[in-house]
């Protein structure tokens, strides 16, 4: 599902995703490779790089 989520922004050119987390759904996004953004909102802002290597490689398998 991960996986998937990247695959359409990356189509539109996106670089960048950001969520606002639930508090204890942030250790499995930090896991994930996800930044803290702004911990101190209800929903913690948490963003993830999405590197050009990755855009490539997707690409390439769709």
């Amino acid at each position: 599902m991960m996986a998937r989520s990247k695959t359409r922004p990356l189509k539109m050119g996106v670089r960048r995703l950001k969520v606002h987390s639930a508090p204890d759904a942030v250790p499995f996004y930090e896991k994930l490779g996800w930044t803290m953004i702004d911990a101190t909102a209800d929903h913690p802002l948490m963003m993830k790089e999405l590197p050009v290597g990755e855009t490539l490689r997707l690409h390439h398998i769709l």
